[in-house]
């Protein structure tokens, strides 16, 4: 505080001036922990005293300051990284299980390497102390829960296991295919000795067509396009299942045999439409190994996966599968990862009987390059959504109109051919008749 040298009856500005002054001087010193004895006793007499009637040639006492009664709320640096390192621990304890399969399905390189490594020394560490129920009760809670067997897709097949012989039946040929397998249509595979392919049912109106749609999010338009236009043409009804985000890569996430095996349980379909591959662009693992994504051994991996997957199916009851080609992604990366999916899906297709792999990549790439442009009707026409991955409605229609003739040949759903099959069987039961009367 200061002292004011100043008269003590002031008359206009001044004298409301350093009473203001004063009156704030006496707050401080009531808001102070000081005693009665410190602040002076007001003015007496028959006016009402002013601020100015203090003594301000005599110094108020100095405000006290309070004792603190709560720490800073900046905390030194040392604190600071000793709490990021607690919590880097205990997520890396904790978590262990799935920082190990996040490093084994990256690409090789030093970073997966020292990833795997802390990885696996965590969870060493966690299963000699148990540490690995927190992990397991949340893959629990999301459906992600661990089997008292292991999933169809990662079971290693037996040592010395022989090839299936591939199907019966003759050649199919639905549509020219071109230079680099970039046709379209159903390829021709040439079938030698083995197992026949499951027969066809006549297909009636009061019998319709079971027809499933299934894959993951690429079929996300193009499941009901293909169910309204088949639909539109003879008898079919339809479903379609998607699983968005998954695929044959991580069955640990969701494993398709197991979906496929349900949904011939839930719609009991005659032919399933499907196409997959969108999000399979990473390593897969099986037991200790580890197939890296454009190898050899990653190809023939997922030809065994989709194998299994086509059987399922098959043996359930379904008598045709057909399994679209992957278009290419915009990404060169991706799209060489999809080059590697079609040819192990054609691969497989051979070796399980009632499987046709249909190359719909004709109509929607560039000679079998990636493209966001097509001309349709001679119309440049967008067919892709802007993540490079997805067919977009317009697109999605293109792959649905070459899909349905095909199915509808192979069925014969159609109303014309419906009616075609109808006279005939009147004609033969007429037929018939006439001669059981002649004789």
């Amino acid at each position: 505080m200061f002292a004011v040298e100043r008269p003590a009856r002031c008359v206009g500005y001044f004298r409301c001036e350093v009473g203001i002054s004063a009156l704030r001087d006496v707050a401080n010193v009531e808001a102070s922990p000081g005693t009665a004895e410190d602040i002076p006793p007001p003015a007496t007499g028959s006016e009402t005293p002013f601020a100015s009637d203090y003594d301000v040639r005599s110094p108020l006492p100095a405000r006290r300051r309070r004792p603190t009664d709560f720490n800073s709320p900046v905390a030194p640096i040392r604190q600071i990284i000793g709490a990021l390192g607690v919590t880097v621990l205990v997520v890396l304890l904790l978590a262990a299980k799935g920082i190990v399969h996040a490093a084994e399905g990256m690409p090789p390189g030093p970073i997966t390497s020292v990833t795997l490594a802390i990885g696996n020394a965590a969870l060493d560490f966690d299963e000699v102390f148990h540490l690995t129920w927190p992990w397991d009760t949340l893959e629990s809670a999301l459906g992600q829960g661990q089997s008292s067997t292991t999933a169809p897709l990662l079971q290693q097949p037996p040592p010395g296991t022989a090839r299936h012989h591939r199907g019966g039946g003759s050649k199919q040929r639905t549509g020219k295919p071109g230079k680099g397998g970039h046709g379209h249509g159903i390829q021709p595979v040439e079938h030698r000795v083995g197992p026949v392919w499951p027969p066809l049912r006549p297909i009636t109106r009061s019998r319709p067509l079971r027809l499933l749609v299934t894959g993951d999010s690429l079929v996300g338009y193009m499941g009901p396009q293909i169910l309204n236009e088949a639909a539109a043409q003879g008898a079919v009804i339809g479903w379609t299942d998607t699983h968005d985000g998954t695929g044959l890569t991580r069955p640990d996430f969701v494993d398709w045999s197991v979906v496929a095996h349900s949904q011939v349980g839930t719609y009991h379909p005659d032919a399933v439409v499907i196409m997959m591959g969108g999000n399979d662009f990473q390593n897969m693992v099986l037991g200790q190994r580890i197939f890296y994504a454009g190898t050899y051994g990653w190809t023939r991996e997922y030809q065994r996966r989709a194998e299994i997957v086509m059987r399922k199916w098959i043996d359930g009851g379904v008598r045709r599968v057909y399994w679209l080609s992957m278009p290419p992604a915009n990404n060169p990366s991706w799209a060489h990862d999809d080059q590697d999916i079609n040819i192990a899906l054609q691969r497989a297709a051979r070796q399980v009987p009632g499987v046709h792999y249909v190359n719909v990549l004709g109509p929607i790439t560039n000679h079998g390059r990636y493209t966001d442009y097509v001309p349709v009707n001679g119309v440049q026409t967008l067919i892709r959504e802007p993540d490079g991955v997805h067919l977009n409605i317009a697109g999605s229609d293109i792959v649905a109109g070459e899909v349905v003739p095909i199915v509808k040949r192979e069925w014969q759903f159609g109303w014309g051919a419906m009616r075609r099959r109808a006279l005939r069987f009147q004609q033969d039961s007429g037929l018939l008749s006439r001669v059981g009367a002649t004789a």
